[in-house]
């Protein structure tokens, strides 16, 4: 609650002190600053117009506040917090699941017999980055579910800038989701909302083969990724109403694919 009030308390002390500056530049310069002022608030309040590495940096900033603001004031500082970060990230859930096959792969015996129902995509991904890092593959696989939260930011501004009537409201809304803070640990979230959201920009853009190619890695990473497969279709068949088929338009077979190879080989 004290850290709560300390942020509001300094919120409205940089008002004040902007109102002042102004103020002040006006009387003593003769300089008008509300125009350039409120442009740079017009903007600020606009996020989805901002460059993707604005959005992208501003994503992991709002993801790793929110995860200070919920542990850091009951496990010690800083450092307390970090190593129970860490702990909950890579210990909770399947976590425990993606990271012994990134490290040992799929079993047919013993205690992890049962991750042949787990999808190979991301525990692939935790084991290449995992090599990199020296054999660390849970920070390999925080790494990887961060980086695609916010890469998957990108493209939510994207959709929205291209679909929606306000779409800094619904960037906003992404941001706020509450459930988005799963995309920090050893789980499959961050890296399907990325294939998902690059997918759906693909398909708006009639990028047919890259959004056959990314459908297949969403089926890779999840079940949910088949159903990529109906945007596909249904925009495909808005383009053949317009412009006649075109054989290209099979690229959207990629869920399919993905999912029927994964389930043939299981």
């Amino acid at each position: 609650m004290s850290a709560f009030l300390w942020l509001m308390s300094s919120a409205v002390m940089l008002g004040l002190l902007d109102c002042l500056a102004i103020r002040a530049a006006g009387e003593l310069f003769g300089l008008d600053l509300r125009s350039g002022t409120l442009a740079l608030k017009k903007a600020f309040l606009a996020p989805a117009n901002w460059h993707p590495a604005l959005i992208f940096a501003a994503s992991l900033a709002l993801l790793w506040l929110t995860a200070l603001l919920g542990y850091a004031f009951d496990t010690g500082g800083v450092s307390g917090f970090m190593d129970h970060l860490y702990t909950r990230m890579t210990e909770a859930g399947d976590a425990p699941r993606y990271i012994y096959m990134a490290e040992n792969g799929y079993v047919s015996t013993g205690e992890y017999v049962n991750n042949i129902v787990f999808y190979p995509l991301y525990p692939l991904l935790m084991a290449g980055l995992g090599a990199l890092l020296g054999g660390r593959t849970a920070l390999a696989g925080m790494i990887i579910s961060q980086v695609c939260y916010g890469l998957s930011a990108v493209f939510v501004a994207k959709l929205a800038a291209r679909d929606c009537t306000h779409p800094s409201a619904a960037l906003a809304t992404y941001w706020l989701y509450p459930f988005g803070f799963f995309c920090m640990g050893v789980f499959t979230e961050g890296l399907f909302l990325l294939l998902t959201t690059t997918g759906l920009y693909c398909v708006r853009e009639r990028k047919w083969a890259w959004a056959g190619v990314i459908g297949f890695l969403c089926a890779l990473t999840r079940a949910q990724g088949l159903l990529l497969l109906l945007p596909g279709v249904y925009c495909a068949w808005r383009y053949v109403r317009a412009h006649g088929w075109r054989w290209r338009l099979l690229w959207l077979a990629g869920p399919v694919c993905g999912f029927g190879g994964l389930s043939a080989h299981q």
